[in-house]
């Protein structure tokens, strides 16, 4: 119960801070933005993909999701297959090695608990 009431006077404390502070309700806002322009180094190169048709059309963007199931499906990560990007780079490497993905997610998950949660 003691746990409880300390969140709530820390809470209390919190808002209390931000009331007197205004400036400090500008961190969240410049970090929202940023972590938008930062989504779009990923979204943008997806989007503009050139598939022969206007990017306003919905020939466009079913292309793009014809191509992104293609590319989903189990018959095209036979080991034989060339994958995506012609038999290189890290789309190959993690189709073939089914693996490596959730060793990686398990490694960086150790990571940071390591570095910022001791």
């Amino acid at each position: 119960m003691n746990k409880i009431k300390r969140s709530g006077k820390l809470l209390k404390a919190a808002f209390a801070v931000l009331l007197r502070e205004k400036k400090l309700l500008l961190f969240p806002v410049i970090a929202t933005a940023l972590a938008l322009v930062a989504a779009l180094f990923f979204i943008v190169p997806v989007a503009l993909y050139p598939t022969g048709h206007s990017y306003f059309s919905a020939a466009h963007w079913n292309a793009l999701a014809g191509m992104a199931t293609e590319d989903f499906q189990p018959a095209n990560h036979a080991p034989g297959h060339p994958g995506p990007v012609g038999g290189t780079g890290l789309v190959m490497f993690f189709s073939n090695h089914w693996w490596a993905a959730p060793f990686f997610a398990v490694a960086y998950f150790v990571v940071v608990r390591r570095c910022f949660l001791r």
